[in-house]
């Protein structure tokens, strides 16, 4: 797993992003695609903390069915959509990276903090949605509690 200082190059994030969709392409089981997207993940960047929240719109209900922090894999129960920053990337269908002041800047667009894993707050988020032909399905977030502007 890269540190904050290692980077791969074009071509080596180009193979470790085609290895993932050949893999990807072999399951449909959505624990095992969550399990292969943070493994891949993981080749491309550090992820401390890493979590795919999947919507369910009918019942406004956030599950988290893949979630690591710091490495270990854990439970996290399903929760109504609220107002933190994975349901604001859920609700505008965009990402959102905040490289650091996390806690200043969700204060100054007015979310909710939500704590998960160990309970630190981040110095670093980036969440990104889950589409599928227009719609959000969900979110994929990674976040560190130690790096700013990882």
């Amino acid at each position: 797993m890269p540190n904050a200082d290692e980077k791969l190059n074009k071509s080596e994030q180009l193979s470790v992003l085609n290895e993932m969709s050949q893999e990807l392409s072999a399951v449909l089981d959505m624990d095992a695609i969550g399990e292969i997207v943070y493994k891949y993940a993981s080749r491309l960047m550090d992820v401390p903390s890493f979590f795919i929240a999947l919507y369910d719109e009918t019942n406004q209900m956030l599950q988290t069915p893949v979630v690591y922090s710091q490495g270990k894999r854990i439970e996290v129960a399903p929760r109504r959509l609220g107002n933190a920053l994975t349901d604001h990337v859920i609700r505008s269908g965009e990402p959102l990276l905040i490289s650091d002041h996390v806690q200043e800047r969700m204060v100054e667009m007015g979310f909710e903090m939500r704590l998960i894993g160990n309970a630190m707050p981040a110095e670093s988020w980036l969440g990104v949605p889950i589409k599928y032909g227009g719609k959000v399905l969900g979110a994929i977030v990674t976040q560190t509690t130690s790096t700013p502007g990882l």
